[in-house]
């Protein structure tokens, strides 16, 4: 309610996403400081940028429960700046830029990147047609996993034959098969 008393007009989803993040941080929602953060995001990206699209207020919280939040925002873009040498243009790209700059250092940035796009490849060559850039994110979780790229999509694919036949999205169970294979 905090949240959405200052930062009206979001979509209805991003309010609870974003009180998700505080909870889990076992912080109180300190909207000066989410503020703050907002107009860090605004110098530091353009207006068209993807940092201003549907996860704003993601970012936005995500900063704000940072104790760095201006070198979050660097580190964030300058790996933002990495994946898009390897992908195009896409709303989830900032969302993974911010979750993975606290993990992935300057110097691993751009094998984190081709890993990605590796595995984001051999996913879009198994379902051409299900693979989109939402999927940039679980390719990225893939990548991070520790495990073998080449050993991951197969362990996916296993798991979407066995779901197709119980569940009608198959979007939806190709998502939850990238769960599945990570685990």
């Amino acid at each position: 309610d905090r949240i959405k008393s200052v930062f009206r007009w979001e979509n209805s989803y991003i309010y609870p996403a974003c009180a998700s993040l505080y909870v889990d941080k076992c912080q109180q929602v300190d909207t000066g400081i989410m503020l703050n953060c907002r107009g860090l995001l605004r110098k530091h990206t353009s207006f068209f940028s993807g940092f201003r699209g549907i996860s704003q207020l993601v970012l936005i919280s995500m900063l704000a429960l940072d104790a760095d939040p201006e070198g979050r925002l660097r580190r964030t873009t300058d790996l933002y700046s990495t994946l898009r040498s390897y992908f195009s243009s896409s709303q989830y790209l900032p969302l993974v830029a911010m979750i993975f700059s606290g993990s992935v250092s300057t110097e691993e940035s751009s094998g984190f990147a081709q890993k990605t796009r590796h595995i984001y490849n051999l996913m879009k060559r198994t379902h051409p047609y299900l693979t989109t850039s939402e999927d940039i994110v679980y390719s990225s979780l893939m990548a991070l996993s520790g495990s073998d790229a080449n050993q991951l999509i197969p362990d996916s694919e296993r798991c979407f034959v066995l779901l197709k036949k119980k569940f009608f999205s198959k979007n939806a169970v190709q998502s939850l098969s990238n769960v599945l294979a990570i685990c």
